[in-house]
């Protein structure tokens, strides 16, 4: 399970480019840490296809953050939702036109 504590000390493996590891927390949340960065993100699928979300570097987005970010996508792809389709309609104040739309 991710902490704090343990996500400041995880360090990039020598050779490679990038590794990933998983929360036992949350389902299909994990981190990628890379040379210099580390980037939370979550898997789901929205209708039969998985896709692989980014929710955002540690630290400027909080683990507590990041864990609820990746509920939320958990639960929009549930109903077949993807994170741009609702970013979009969100940003057009048209969220539940847009759903009701997708579900016809």
């Amino acid at each position: 399970m991710f902490t704090d504590k343990m996500l400041r000390g995880l360090k990039l493996p020598k050779g490679k480019v990038q590794d990933v590891v998983w929360d036992d927390k949350v389902p299909n949340f994990g981190i990628k840490i890379g040379t210099n960065t580390k980037t939370f993100f979550v898997g789901v699928r929205v209708k039969g296809h998985y896709r692989s979300i980014k929710i955002g570097r540690y630290p400027e987005i909080s683990l507590a953050d990041a864990r609820s970010a990746a509920w939320k996508i958990k639960g929009d792809a549930k109903q077949g939702i993807a994170p741009e389709q609702k970013k979009k309609a969100v940003e057009r104040g048209t969220f539940k036109a847009m759903a009701d739309a997708f579900n016809d």
